[in-house]
């Protein structure tokens, strides 16, 4: 195993540095849309009408926004979240979801931005953003 000189250590930290300061930059601006912290259960009305995200990113899959009836609710105690029992769909359809408090939205309009903030974290993530840094990737994935 071939070991790397500190030269190309510092260049490599460095590129990553200026890809990580790029990336707080483009966070900025999203996290001030985005509420401070999850919708506190106590604020969820069982039997109210709400909207969800349900799913989450992968390679096939994008999360959804359904709407639903608040079956039930629970609060979490020390390490446990905040739970929320969602009913969704109609007839031979309906589903019974049981959800973090953070998926549920009294508008349409926030459920929707919740699922594009998810889906452009994960873009983000899985590919990089200049090719630099998968160069770099490449380079000490190999060096590894």
């Amino acid at each position: 195993m071939a070991t790397i000189s500190y030269r190309r250590q510092l260049a490599n930290a460095q590129r990553k540095l200026e890809a990580l300061q790029t990336r707080i930059e483009e966070l900025i601006p999203l996290a001030a849309d985005e509420p401070e912290e999850a919708q506190p259960v106590d604020n969820i009305v069982v039997g109210a009408s709400v909207f969800v995200k349900h799913g989450r990113c992968t390679a096939k899959t994008t999360p959804v926004v359904l709407q639903g009836i608040v079956l039930a609710k629970k609060s979490g105690s020390g390490k446990q979240a905040d739970l929320v029992r969602v009913r969704v769909g109609e007839g031979f359809d309906e589903e019974t979801l049981t959800l973090f408090s953070a998926a549920v939205f009294d508008t349409e309009e926030a459920a929707k931005l919740a699922v594009a903030g998810a889906i452009d974290a994960y873009n983000k993530a899985a590919t990089p953003t200049t090719e630099e840094e998968a160069a770099a990737n490449d380079e000490a994935a190999t060096q590894e």
